[in-house]
Parts: C-alpha cells; structure tokens; sequence
C-alpha cells in the first residue's frame, strides 16, 4: 500500500491522494506519506476535496434510498434498520475486498 501511495505522489504530486477512492488504500497512508511531497496546509486543503467525494457517496446513497422509500420507512422501523445495516455491510464487504487484491 506505502508503495502504491509513493507512486500516486510520483506520478500526480499531492494530487495523488484523489487515486485512493476505490484502491483499498487507507487514507492515513496518503497522510503519512505527505510531508515529503507537500507542505502541511497544501495536504490540509488538497484533503478536502479528496475526502468529500468518500463521504458525498456514503451520505448520497443512503439519502436517495430514504427519499424514495420514505412512505415505507414510517411504517417499517425494524426493517429500515436492517436495510441501513446492510448498507453499510455491503459498502464494507466492497472496501474490504478491493484491499484484499
């Protein structure tokens, strides 16, 4: 993963950590290995952009599934939590097998 990371900032500079989403790679790694390709604000500020696209999928999905099953939910408490659950199981089970290869 630290070669894969050194290679993402050879390649691209402190840009590179925008190739993490999808590699498996953890985003502490791209931390760490920062400070040899950038300054600490340039990191800070590059990390925003680079940490959003992460979070705005993890926040969308969810959000779209209630929309459009909010007639469902009200009745379905229990059900809806599964659903959630399973969410987050699958988006694991994602993560954890783009790691593995």
């Amino acid at each position: 993963m630290f070669d894969q990371a050194e290679q993402d900032y050879r390649n691209h500079g402190v840009a590179g950590i925008f190739y993490t989403l999808g590699t498996g790679i953890p985003y502490k790694i791209y931390a760490v290995l920062a400070p040899s390709v950038s300054s600490p604000v340039t990191f800070a500020l590059v990390s925003i952009p680079a940490r959003l696209e992460r979070m705005l999928l993890s926040w969308l999905i969810p959000t779209f599934l209630g929309w459009l099953l909010k007639r469902w939910i009200r009745n379905h408490r229990f059900l809806t939590a599964v659903l959630f659950a399973g969410f987050w199981i699958v988006t694991y089970a994602i993560y954890w097998s783009s790691v593995g290869s």
